[in-house]
């Protein structure tokens, strides 16, 4: 074996740990580590096992092929594209190789799902509760499963099924009902069931009345039902609990309520909301084009060609350059 084979060399201490009826999953001398370290320093690590596998050929342990099936389901950089079928041969094997591990299942189960495989995903959950004693499954797992599976149900609109299993769940784990009422309020937002989403949002504000993020669903979900000012009372909830103005859960809840009231016609507040934010993100170019339509509405002309040029000038997307030519063109030509 060519010592500089690092795949290689793991996946012969693997192969020998179930030669001898040992758990599959090696243990990393820190000399190893080391070397690869040494030999791939400064790559993240979708880059460094990408690297190790183009020099040294694929892995065959459950470790290396769980974090591959994560890296390549999941990638980390909006810019790099999921691969989910690679990404759930390497999560099989390593379910495969440590059949006690939970994670490598329960991810997936997530694959299948963002593949458009809702069959398969619900397959994999089906096996993850037929062996919960075996994986040391407990209630407090319940959430983790009930997600994907209320998910499967509903890309497949079956609202009955999806609903069916979540109350199934509040009924069996009583003590963990917020985090039972969190995944389905996740699942019927993520697939635009709205009205299911404040049903259950309600549920969870019953129970914490100020959590602000499921004050952030409930606005959400509110605003998509076209409940402009109940929305607006939401974000603004939000924002009055959490004060820290670079805080994500903050960001979110103001630019929601903005965009809540450009919706609703209530075009001063939406602007004052924007150009609050644009003081805090100098440099995010899409309150330009939030500020540019706000004052489009305003029939505010000069300052619409303003802030549309200001978002154009870093446009590189066809469809986005598109859109704001035809905009600019359509008030410069209301400008004469």
């Amino acid at each position: 074996m060519n010592p500089e084979n690092f795949a290689a060399e793991v996946n012969l201490e693997c192969n020998r740990n179930l030669q001898a009826s040992k758990p599959a999953r090696i243990q990393l001398s820190q000399e190893a580590i080391n070397r690869l370290i040494g030999r791939y320093r400064g790559r993240w690590e979708g880059e460094l096992l990408e690297a190790v596998m183009n020099e040294c050929g694929p892995f065959d342990e459950p470790v290396f092929c769980y974090r591959v099936g994560l890296v390549w389901a999941f990638p980390q950089f909006r810019d790099t594209l999921p691969q989910y079928h690679q990404g759930a041969l390497n999560l099989e094997r390593a379910a495969e190789l440590a059949p006690h591990d939970f994670e490598p299942r329960l991810h997936l189960a997530q694959a299948y799902l963002l593949a458009n495989l809702p069959g398969q995903t619900l397959k994999v959950i089906d096996e993850l509760r037929a062996h919960a004693e075996e994986l040391n499954l407990t209630q407090t797992n319940e959430p983790d499963l009930l997600f994907p599976t209320m998910a499967a149900y509903l890309s497949m609109t079956n609202l009955p099924n999806a609903a069916a299993v979540a109350q199934s769940a509040l009924q069996k784990y009583p003590e963990e009902a917020f985090s039972v009422l969190s995944a389905a309020s996740r699942a019927y937002l993520t697939y635009d069931y709205f009205t299911n989403a404040l049903e259950s949002i309600e549920a969870q504000l019953k129970l914490r009345p100020d959590e602000p993020n499921v004050l952030l669903g409930k606005g959400i979900a509110q605003f998509r039902l076209r409940q402009f000012q109940p929305a607006i009372e939401s974000f603004t909830k939000v924002t009055d609990i959490e004060t820290n103005h670079q805080s994500q859960l903050h960001i979110k809840a103001a630019f929601y309520r903005a965009q809540t009231y450009v919706e609703s016609g209530q075009l001063a507040e939406a602007q004052a909301d924007y150009e609050a934010l644009q003081k805090e993100f100098p440099m995010e170019r899409a309150i330009y084009l939030a500020l540019g339509e706000v004052a489009y509405r305003k029939k505010d002309t000069n300052a619409a060609l303003r802030n549309f040029q200001l978002y154009k000038a870093g446009t590189t997307n066809a469809a986005d350059l598109k859109a704001i030519n035809d905009r600019l063109k359509e008030l410069k030509a209301g400008a004469h």
